[in-house]
Formats: structure tokens, C-alpha cells, sequence
């Protein structure tokens, strides 16, 4: 079963500004989350339904799982070094956008 992966403009706009190496091996993951939505590694978030962070480097991407729906919704990207960005984690899945494959161009 193939998700569908939604990123939210917040983590998308984050995304453009890290560095394009950065940009793409990021984006790999992502889009390795429709085939697998967890992946080894990956860590469920205590006191989050469907909520989930997974490693790539120094980077995190926090997302929640909507199994019935067939969904990935990428909610916040960022360094590790910074968790105070991701304590304020919202349960709001409005405003989001599929996942866009020009923010490498």
C-alpha cells in the first residue's frame, strides 16, 4: 500500500532553507515514507496519537500516520540541535500541501 504524502507549509518553507544537499536526502526519506510510514528508526512521540519523528543526520522530521486514510502529513522539519521547535507540535492538520518535488530546482 502506497501513502500519500502531505507537507505542511510551515515544514515546507523550512525545507527550502536548509542546504540543497540537506534538501534531498530529506526529501528521499520522505517520499520513502509512502512505501514504509515506518521505517526503522523511527520513533513513536509519547503523549501524540499518530505521531511520529524519524532521523536523518542532524535532522528531524516529526509527522503523523493516518492508516485508514492512507495518509503521511509532514508536519515540522528541522536540525536536532534546536528542540525547543519541536515541543510546540500542533494537532492541527489543516493548510497542507502535497508533496512538492521543485523545492530542489
Amino acid at each position: 500500500m502506497t501513502y500519500q504524502v502531505f507537507i505542511q507549509p510551515a515544514a515546507q518553507r523550512r525545507l527550502k532553507k536548509l542546504p540543497v544537499p540537506v534538501q534531498r536526502k530529506l526529501v528521499t526519506l520522505i517520499e520513502g515514507l509512502a512505501e514504509e510510514p515506518r521505517p526503522s528508526g523511527c520513533k513513536k512521540l509519547k503523549g501524540r496519537e499518530n505521531r511520529y519523528r524519524v532521523r536523518s543526520g542532524d535532522y528531524r522530521v516529526i509527522y503523523s500516520i493516518e492508516d485508514t486514510a492512507l495518509i503521511i502529513r509532514i508536519i515540522k522539519v528541522g536540525h536536532r540541535r534546536h528542540p525547543e521547535r519541536f515541543q510546540d507540535i500542533q494537532s492541527s492538520t489543516l493548510g497542507t500541501s502535497q508533496l512538492n518535488h521543485s523545492i530542489l530546482g
